[in-house]
């Protein structure tokens, strides 16, 4: 071992000294954030702080809080840098497209420092233990606890035995929600949100209840905490987008679109629209629908309908079985239809089109107008919006355009080639006896095969979008015959050429190409050496003697889409093309709108309503 030198031994203690401050930087924060993070016990939700046993504090905690507020008017100062740097970015234009939507439709509340609460679950033993150490502050007597049960939650009191004083009642410090008819407590209201998002009854809330020892509400206090767990839902819900989504909308059209308001007050926007169902089939009791603005991302409206409801299927039958009298029924109905789920009668698929028809007519309501309808290949919702007011649509005066998700137009080239495949799939008659002829296998339309010209013919269109149609068109038929290609008969003429085209036999046409010309100049520069005249030398585009190359063109087999198919099987294949490239549905993917926010938002939604249990009610939230 050698010897280490000073500046090294020096550079080593400046090192360890920086670690242990870092360290104990850490650990500081550490105990402030523990301080100031606020809990919450499950039995007494949002409770206030006991009393302690001393009116007065130690002096040294008063200087950790001031410590504290300085530190808390600090991040404050940072934060508020921050958004004014953030704001600045936005009015100067540095920040992305991306990066200037999420900061425009950033909300104010959303900024702020709100306190983080949770929840936990306390045995009850251990709250008497709690108490029992605890004095009153007034005459140092001793303490006694209550507990108060309101449907899932408790409330406690904390009472001094002495002087009777009441030191401590969680149930002042709650602020629940009130009605005329009743109080709503938010615990209650959480646990049912739960149980809802799961697909839970109250059979479920029940079992979950006993096996946790928690004491649980009623039936009829269950169903009352659900309608109005609904309704809050629906009302927040409209409420945001009224407030908040509708004018970030219109600021965004202003300033990045540059289409603002007409006299009446009402912006035209591009809106996809896409339904959605509980279950898969055409056999799903709920239905809901999303118009969302195509450019920020942001939910305009929605809507749901539902063919059942699940207290009219129990009361029908409570009143079959002669449960209930006729009189009971009519009364119980009549103070049942406002809650009542059930809101539409057809079938499944007419969903979409009603919830169309019911979207686009209430949209001038909120100051907006859905001139560009984004949709996939079904027309049914379409064709149901240009019905309305005598075929002459929601606006008399303004025209739906209907656009194509590009997504969902990609899909129809391996829909097409998949049936096509069934479809020709047949047996006739040959000399060697009975033959199956078959499409797919190798050499001809397989699976492979098929996915990729798929994936071709969307690249054809993404490559293509806000330029022409009739390069978009060009495109796709040069994929179909670059595939069908062959040795004998090379289709690449619509193929870009060069040596830098994807089409491999162009490529090698232009390489090919390249070395003739360097084997002219070099034949040029010798002929030029030897003194001889440039009028002798062999022009490369005159009629000279073809030149030895070792240059081989590749074969058509090599391709990574080759098949080969006979001639009436082909021309099948060809009259597909003819319709999926028809300049009309083209002309109507030149955007490059896609309907992901939708599905995105019908994912979401999936997760939330378990599409494996029924949730009464989704036709409503």
């Amino acid at each position: 071992m050698g010897r280490v030198s000073k500046k090294v031994l020096k550079r080593r203690e400046k090192i360890a000294k920086d670690r242990i401050r870092l360290i104990a930087g850490y650990k500081e924060k550490q105990t402030l954030k523990n301080r100031e993070s606020n809990v919450e016990v499950c039995v007494t939700p949002q409770s206030g702080p006991l009393p302690s046993p001393l009116p007065s504090s130690p002096p040294p905690l008063q200087t950790e809080v001031s410590t504290e507020t300085e530190e808390t008017t600090e991040t404050e100062e940072t934060t508020e840098t921050e958004e004014n740097k953030e704001s600045e970015e936005i009015s100067s234009g540095v920040l992305s497209s991306a990066r200037k939507r999420k900061l425009l439709f950033q909300s104010s509340g959303d900024s702020e420092n709100r306190e983080t609460k949770a929840n936990l679950m306390v045995n009850v033993d251990i709250i008497h233990k709690m108490t029992q150490c605890l004095c009153c502050e007034y005459c140092y007597g001793k303490t006694t606890v209550s507990y108060t049960n309101c449907a899932v939650q408790c409330f406690i009191k904390v009472v001094c035995n002495d002087c009777e004083r009441v030191l401590f009642d969680s149930k002042p410090a709650v602020t629940p929600r009130k009605t005329e008819k009743q109080t709503f407590y938010p615990m209650t209201m959480s646990a049912v949100y739960g149980c809802m998002v799961e697909g839970m009854g109250y059979t479920s809330l029940l079992r979950m209840c006993a096996a946790l020892n928690i004491n649980c509400m009623n039936s009829n206090t269950f169903i009352k905490y659900k309608n109005e767990v609904v309704s809050v839902t629906c009302e927040k819900t409209r409420a945001h987008l009224r407030e908040e989504s509708v004018p970030a909308i219109v600021k965004y059209y202003g300033e990045e679109l540059d289409r603002h308001p007409d006299d009446e007050g009402i912006l035209d926007i591009d809106v996809t629209f896409d339904g959605s169902w509980h279950t898969r089939g055409h056999t799903s009791t709920l239905g809901c629908a999303a118009v969302i603005d195509a450019h920020t991302g942001l939910v305009v409206d929605y809507d749901t309908l539902s063919k059942k409801c699940t207290m009219c299927t129990r009361m029908n039958t409570n009143l079959k079985k002669k449960k209930i009298q006729q009189e009971q029924y009519e009364e119980w109905k009549q103070k049942h239809l406002d809650q009542c789920m059930l809101n539409f009668e057809g079938s499944s698929g007419a969903m979409e089109e009603r919830l169309a028809v019911q979207l686009w007519g209430r949209s001038t309501d909120i100051k907006v107008r859905y001139c560009t309808y984004i949709g996939d290949g079904d027309c049914s919702a379409y064709r149901a919006l240009q019905q309305i007011n005598n075929n002459q649509g929601p606006y008399i005066n303004h025209q739906i355009v209907k656009e194509e998700c590009i997504n969902h137009v990609h899909k129809r080239m391996g829909t097409a080639l998949r049936k096509l495949v069934q479809v020709t799939t047949m047996d006739y008659e040959t000399k060697g006896g009975t033959e199956k002829k078959v499409l797919s296998g190798k050499g001809k339309l397989s699976e492979p095969v098929i996915e990729k010209l798929q994936s071709y013919y969307g690249k054809a269109i993404r490559d293509n979008v806000g330029g022409s149609v009739a390069d978009m068109k060009k495109a796709i038929w040069a994929t179909f015959y670059h595939c069908t290609s062959t040795d004998s008969q090379p289709r690449h003429n619509l193929c870009p050429h060069g040596e830098k085209s994807w089409c491999f036999w162009n490529r090698a046409i232009a390489l090919q190409e390249k070395e003739r010309e360097e084997k002219d100049r070099l034949q040029r520069e010798k002929e030029e050496a030897l003194g001889e005249s440039s009028a002798t030398c062999v022009s490369f585009y005159g009629k000279p003697k073809k030149p030895k190359t070792s240059f081989k063109m590749p074969s058509h087999k090599d391709m990574k889409v080759f098949f080969s198919l006979e001639k009436s099987d082909l021309d099948k294949v060809k009259q597909l093309y003819i319709r999926l490239a028809d300049e009309d549905l083209l002309k109507r993917c030149l955007q490059g709108k896609t309907q992901n926010p939708n599905e995105s938002l019908h994912s979401r939604s999936d997760a939330l309503g378990q599409e494996n249990t029924y949730n009464a009610h989704c036709s409503k939230r």
